[in-house]
């Protein structure tokens, strides 16, 4: 029996739902045993440094905070709070943190460089970084384009500019000649 039976058959089918499940149906506008809950699954949803740190004393949580956006100073969740919490989603990256090209290099205190040749800087009396120095500032060069650090080369701008030999051959595929 589907949803929308009544009674006690869809209590039967909403009862017991996965967290997968529920997320599904929500998104295809159907009825769930609960509303899904979202807490840090991206950097928008999740909460700052501060409260974060007196949600883990909450709980009990003592293992290390893991920074998950350092501009806006947001951090993980971690699992024991998610599962505690009864959150339905979770954190997943496309590109991993600890690859060496999404390294960022401290410049001093509140002052760092991110993979992407940005500089920013917190001021003292802020919880946020701000802009300092951006990687194409002033006159900017083809050259400019294709050798600054952190750029990829596949990406579409530096490919109309680099590499204007190379072209979309299709979904997902780059390549000289098609």
């Amino acid at each position: 029996m589907g949803v929308g039976t009544g009674g006690a058959e869809r209590d039967v089918v909403l009862q017991g739902m996965s967290s997968r499940e529920r997320v599904l149906r929500a998104l295809a506008h159907h009825e769930t045993d609960r509303v899904p809950i979202d807490l840090g699954s991206t950097w928008i949803s999740t909460t700052t440094i501060p409260f974060y740190e007196r949600l883990k004393r909450h709980f009990g949580v003592d293992r290390p905070t893991e920074l998950m956006e350092r501009n806006m100073q947001v951090c993980h969740i971690d699992e024991e709070i998610l599962t505690r919490l009864s959150v339905d989603t979770r954190f997943v990256s496309y590109n991993s943190p600890e690859l060496a090209s999404n390294q960022c290099f401290e410049l001093g205190e509140g002052h760092y460089r991110d993979p992407w040749g940005i500089e920013w800087r917190k001021p003292p009396s802020s919880y946020y970084y701000d802009l300092h120095q951006p990687p194409l500032a002033g006159e900017i060069t083809k050259q400019d384009v294709c050798t600054t650090r952190g750029r990829s080369p596949m990406t579409p701008v530096s490919l109309a500019v680099c590499a204007p030999e190379w072209k979309p051959c299709g979904p997902g595929r780059i390549a000289r000649w098609c």
